[in-house]
């Protein structure tokens, strides 16, 4: 939507991906610690009103599940 379109483009950081379904997925940081990925989202709810945020991890430039990227923080 042109509302929220508008929004990531003020962002800072900000990487638009499409999925293989022909979805966008708008992607910000990167953060190397969970705490401050999980900030930035609050912080992202709070500014822009985008309560559908959430966190994902990557090694090796692919999405693993979180508990698998806190364990490779350890």
């Amino acid at each position: 939507p042109a509302d929220k379109q508008a929004k990531y483009n003020t962002m800072k950081n900000v990487t638009k991906e499409s999925t293989g379904s022909g979805l966008n997925r708008y992607v910000v940081g990167p953060y190397n610690d969970y705490s401050a990925a999980q900030a930035a989202k609050a912080e992202i709810a709070k500014t822009y009103g985008l309560d559908d945020a959430f966190i994902v991890a990557f090694y090796n430039n692919s999405y693993i599940p979180i508990q698998e990227a806190l364990e490779l923080l350890k």
